[in-house]
């Protein structure tokens, strides 16, 4: 019964606008709930839509917390997605395509953090990020990486030449 309540939860906080920036759509193979954690788990080919955004992984944990308004309703705070992260992220400014062992989602700061095998590509101004860490504030449309000495950071970015003729 526990599951089901949660689940309930989970789809009024999701639908809660029926405009299509608050839509959130996740398929998977196999879903959980553990209702005392507030933790949502989907796993097995997971595919998450949210507008023009899109993520791929082999499995997804959304972690929830109470709406301040008493509603009852809870609204996702922290997704983490493993396995095999693929990802696309469109912002007004930035295009990213990007993947992971692990990507963070913190929904309430518009914040990724890509970790292991990190890469990502902005399509808008034709960058290509590597790193252990990614973390891309899309609000700001600001990135930041981190490396090691084993494996440092690599930014490839295209060049605009005039060539005198």
């Amino acid at each position: 019964m526990q599951v089901i309540k949660i689940f309930m939860f989970i789809l009024l906080a999701i639908n809660m606008n029926a405009n299509s920036e608050n839509k959130l759509t996740v398929d998977a193979i196999n879903f959980s709930a553990e209702d005392q954690k507030n933790l949502v788990v989907f796993s097995g080919d997971v595919k998450m839509n949210r507008v023009n955004d899109k993520l791929y992984a082999d499995k997804l944990v959304i972690k929830l917390k109470e709406n301040i308004d008493n509603s009852g309703t809870k609204e996702p705070v922290l997704y983490t997605a493993t396995g095999d992260v693929n990802l696309e992220i469109v912002t007004v400014n930035k295009h990213y395509i990007a993947k992971g062992n692990k990507v963070i989602y913190k929904p309430l700061e518009n914040k990724y953090i890509i970790i292991g095998n990190g890469y990502a590509e902005d399509k808008f101004d034709n960058r290509k990020l590597y790193g252990d860490k990614i973390y891309i504030d899309t609000i700001t449309g600001e990135a930041k990486i981190d490396g090691s000495k084993k494996k440092p950071v690599r930014f490839i970015m295209q060049l605009e030449t005039k060539e005198k003729k």
